[in-house]
């Protein structure tokens, strides 16, 4: 994409597929909407930031729709959209996640294993290239509200990897703290073994970054289990 002339007719051109409601005789030309603009954000189309944010807010609602779809090609190629962008946009993601982040969480509570593996994908790609504050928040609802244990397994996986991958000194990471501790809280006591698992190691990540709030701060006993 050598020019934002161009880079504006692929968001035009996006924009046209999208718009048309997701039937037999349509979906395929959805998913290769999406997947052409994926491989135009590649070539360059990163670099008109703003109008790539724009455009992407402005087509949050099909985009979503398309994640979501049961075929799983065309849930697939939205994601992969998504995905493309976060990285080559990294901080300035921060703009698209409330559009989106909320979807791809969702997908992990599917019973189909194609959709979960592919939203815990996304969700630890995002983290480890879009150190996002806002990430957190999102993490702990999933973490609140999914009745299904996949999508609380993403959610406390996604926890400990912002643990592992982000800088904890930054001041607007630093204050999600309290997000974490609610996690802890949470998943400690999950009746999934494997979830109560994860929450152990996110506390001892926890216990490092944050040594001077263990005092202030104290756990109950039965919150931490294994």
């Amino acid at each position: 994409c050598d020019s934002l002339h161009s880079f504006q007719q692929e968001l035009s051109t996006l924009s046209d597929a999208l718009s048309a409601t997701e039937t037999e005789e349509t979906w395929d030309r959805i998913e290769r909407a999406l997947i052409r603009f994926g491989a135009i954000v590649k070539g360059g189309g990163f670099r008109y930031e703003k109008e790539l944010v724009d455009g992407i807010k402005g087509l949050a609602k099909p985009i979503n729709s398309a994640m979501n779809s049961e075929r799983t090609r065309l849930s697939a190629a939205a994601l992969e959209c998504l995905t493309v962008i976060a990285p080559r946009i990294g901080l300035t993601f921060d703009a698209l996640a409330p559009f989106f982040i909320s979807h791809i969480l969702r997908l992990s509570n599917r019973t189909n294993k194609v959709y979960v593996t592919r939203s815990q994908a996304s969700v630890a790609l995002i983290i480890n290239y879009c150190h996002i504050p806002s990430l957190i928040s999102h993490l702990l609802v999933a973490c609140k509200d999914s009745k299904i244990v996949t999508g609380r397994v993403t959610a406390v996986e996604g926890i400990l990897r912002a643990l592992n991958k982000w800088d904890w000194t930054q001041k607007d990471i630093k204050v999600k703290v309290v997000d974490v501790e609610e996690v802890i809280r949470l998943t400690g006591r999950d009746k999934d073994a494997g979830i109560r698992q994860t929450s152990r190691k996110v506390f001892e990540a926890y216990k490092i970054l944050f040594p001077e709030r263990i005092e202030e701060y104290v756990f109950p006993a039965s919150t931490i289990t294994c």
